[in-house]
């Protein structure tokens, strides 16, 4: 699990929308950073043995420099997830996905059998 703070940070002091320049660079940075993540990935002698799942997501939305009452607006609960690997189904995913469906995708993905026990709120999507 990689953590990269500055969109957020960003977002916070300028905005958290795609007509603020410093916003943009700053995603343009992480997008940089997540590239440099994917060539180590690919450089692993053992790669092609390894079943990778990569999984990109954002904890929430924003609209101004602020995420508060987030669950009754719709720019700051709606987050993009993104699911690639050789188990990831292509194409777009239709229906909106939340933060909580990263966990249980990833551990479907490990094949872990999801207990209803747990009370979880996500569910796997993206895989095929």
């Amino acid at each position: 699990m990689v953590y990269f703070g500055s969109v957020d940070e960003s977002g916070h002091k300028v905005g958290f929308h795609p007509s603020v320049n410093l916003y943009v660079a700053a995603i343009e940075v992480v997008d940089g950073q997540v590239g440099q993540l994917l060539k180590a990935i690919d450089s692993r002698p053992s790669r092609a043995a390894e079943n990778w799942l990569i999984l990109v997501s954002t904890d929430h939305g924003g609209k101004g420099t602020g995420h508060g009452d987030g669950h009754k607006v719709p720019e700051i609960c709606t987050v993009f997830l993104i699911v690639s690997g050789p188990a990831a189904q292509q194409g777009k995913i239709e229906k909106q996905t939340y933060l909580v469906d990263l966990p249980v995708t990833a551990l479907v993905h490990l094949g872990v059998k999801i207990d209803p026990a747990w009370k979880l709120d996500g569910q796997a999507v993206g895989l095929k």
